[in-house]
Parts: C-alpha cells; sequence; structure tokens
C-alpha cells in the first residue's frame, strides 16, 4: 500500500523537474532502463547527493515544435493532463519562454501536500529550430511556503526539443532531479519514480491531441525566424 501512495506523490518528482541551481545533467553518464512505444527512459549511473536517481526520456511527438512548447509553458492547463495537480499559475513572466511558475499537488493520505516555485528560461536556436528549457527552484517573498504544505525543490532539469520530419514532429528529450523533501524514503522513490516517464509522456500526447489548444508559439516563432533570416543576410 505504501509503495502504490508512493507512485502517486513520484508524479511531482517528474513534472517539475522535467521542463531546470546548476544544470549539471547534461554531464552525466546514463543507461537504458526501458525502451518501447517511441520513448527510451534512462537512469543516471550514480545517484544524486540528495538519494535520488536522476532520469531521462527521449520520445518523437507527432506535432510541431510550436505546438509542444506551447502545453508545456501553459501553466494554467496543466492540471488538465499533470497527475494530482490541483493549482498551477504563472507569478512572472518576464520574456518570451522566460518565467516564474507556481504549482500545488493534491498529496496522497497520509502524506502532506505538495509545492514548487520554479524559474524557467526558453532559448532559442532559430537556425537550427531547438529549444532548450532549463529550471531550478527559487524563492520569491511575495509566495512564501503556505501552510500545511512542503515546499519541494528542484535541483536541476532540462528539456531540448527539435523541429523533425520537415517542421511536423518534434524531438523530444527530457533530464530531471527534483526532490519533493518530506519522510518518504528515497529508496522508495527510485524504484517507483522510473514508471511515471511514460505514464507523463502518454498524457501529454492526449492534450497536444486536443482540438482547443492554443498554439501561442507559432507565429511568434515564425516571426523570430524571418528576423534573423533577414539578419543573417
Amino acid at each position: 500500500m505504501r509503495i502504490k501512495i508512493t507512485v502517486s506523490i513520484a508524479s511531482m518528482l517528474f513534472v517539475f523537474s522535467a521542463f531546470s541551481e546548476s544544470n549539471d545533467l547534461n554531464s552525466l553518464k546514463w543507461i537504458v532502463k526501458s525502451d518501447y512505444d517511441n520513448l527510451i527512459v534512462f537512469k543516471a549511473v550514480k545517484k544524486h547527493e540528495s538519494g535520488l536517481i536522476p532520469l531521462k526520456v527521449q520520445t518523437t511527438l507527432n506535432y510541431p515544435i510550436s505546438r509542444v512548447v506551447s502545453v508545456l509553458t501553459n501553466a494554467e492547463r496543466k492540471k488538465e493532463w499533470v497527475p494530482r495537480l490541483v493549482k498551477a499559475y504563472t507569478v512572472k513572466k518576464i520574456a518570451l519562454g522566460e518565467f516564474v511558475d507556481y504549482v500545488s499537488f493534491d498529496a496522497p493520505w497520509p502524506f502532506t501536500n505538495r509545492d514548487f516555485l520554479v524559474y524557467i528560461k526558453c532559448d532559442f536556436n532559430l537556425k537550427n529550430e531547438e529549444i532548450h528549457s532549463k529550471i531550478h527552484s527559487i524563492s520569491l517573498p511575495e509566495v512564501p511556503i503556505k501552510k500545511n504544505f512542503i515546499r519541494g525543490h528542484t535541483h536541476s532539469g532540462n528539456t531540448f526539443l527539435r523541429s523533425v520530419s520537415g517542421g511536423t514532429k518534434t524531438y523530444m528529450e527530457m533530464a530531471f532531479l527534483s526532490d519533493y523533501k518530506g519522510n518518504i524514503p528515497k529508496w522508495i522513490i527510485n524504484i517507483v519514480q522510473t514508471k511515471w516517464p511514460r505514464r507523463l509522456v502518454k498524457r501529454l500526447r492526449t492534450q497536444l491531441a486536443k482540438n482547443d489548444i492554443v498554439d501561442q508559439y507559432k507565429e511568434r516563432l515564425a516571426s523570430e525566424k524571418e528576423k534573423y533570416i533577414t539578419d543573417r543576410k
């Protein structure tokens, strides 16, 4: 029963480090944990000092890169596809693809609810049609820790997107390392969290297929790319 409960909480660990303090995940050595259904899950060879094992996933989504990044960065609609998410909103919009998000989760009994406050920065490589996103936890006086919540901590995470197949599909790679704190043993989390990349990507695919998704980055990326090409002439 305890492992089943912990599986539900493990979703928090995946979601908010997936999309990034020191972003050192790229330097890690990885081994394949599983490979099927157009999704490869990796785990790091060594544990982090926190006791957690970083994970990484690779897949190709059948949607343009602008639509994918639109879904991933839309805090208000994450409740539709992120497990156990109760509340999500953007605290600050700094620039295109740069913002601070707050999210909270309804943890299963007997665990305390969790929340995260994270800074997200997307770097756009218009020449190669790529997007690199980093995320990490921050503290802001206007968003204090709430009563009856435990504030989780995203050590490091990143997402890499590349437009492929003539712009009709998107290659996606995520690596993450987050700690939602509390009293759940890290070894239990390390066991159950490997199941969540597949569950989350499946829900992401469902979200991407919805007819009411607003592709808020389509025109912006096209405009920036046109400007980039003009400047290069």
